[in-house]
């Protein structure tokens, strides 16, 4: 008898299911330690914008491609975009002809950045590492850590990446400005948006 209650209480548990690519239609929120949230969502084919709710008036909105290459980035304050804020890179090719990230994979870029009142070069160096799992909340899901250093005559940034392959979102995990201690980045939540 204790046996089968056990049973009825295990198939009575709720399974949490991830959300998946296909979720990114209508949304998937990312919930960062802090009550900082991030909104991913796709508006074109291959294109994924991100709103990101940092407490307060900030914000930002960037959008990248397939969920990891930036294609612009800016600032939102009150809601409202801060147009000296916008930042776009430009890969010298057809965003279907960067990869989606793997394990494994390893590439350099050339790229221009330009913004509200220059344009530079810069070299942005990719690694990938080996498929893992990851658990946000109540999600485990498939991931690759990814490392991508920015290279520029301002110096050199290193971001670490998470990638949720099954989502096709990349989630920034830590953030450097040349020699200084990385600022790192908890996620405990996700979920898809109805």
């Amino acid at each position: 008898m204790r046996a089968l209650v056990f049973i009825l209480a295990l198939a009575a548990t709720p399974v949490i299911a991830c959300p998946t690519a296909d979720d990114l239609a209508t949304g998937i929120r990312v919930t960062e330690s802090g009550d900082i949230t991030h909104l991913f969502r796709t508006t074109s084919p291959g294109i994924v914008e991100v709103i990101s709710d940092f407490g307060g008036a900030d914000g930002g909105l960037n959008h990248l491609f397939h969920g990891t290459y930036i294609l612009r980035i800016s600032s939102l304050y009150d809601g409202l975009l801060d147009f000296d804020s916008v930042m776009l890179t430009d890969y010298h090719r057809d965003g279907t002809a960067l990869p989606l990230p793997s394990p494994g994979l390893e590439q350099t870029f050339k790229t221009t950045v330009r913004s509200f009142d220059e344009s530079y070069s810069e070299t942005q160096a990719q690694s990938w590492g080996a498929l893992e799992e990851i658990t946000i909340g109540d999600c485990t899901t498939p991931l690759i850590k990814g490392t991508i250093i920015y290279g520029s005559e301002y110096g050199t940034v290193t971001e670490t990446i998470a990638y949720l392959p099954d989502m096709e979102i990349g989630l920034l995990t830590s953030y450097a400005d040349g020699d200084q201690e990385p600022d790192t980045y908890k996620f405990i939540g996700i979920e898809a948006v109805e």
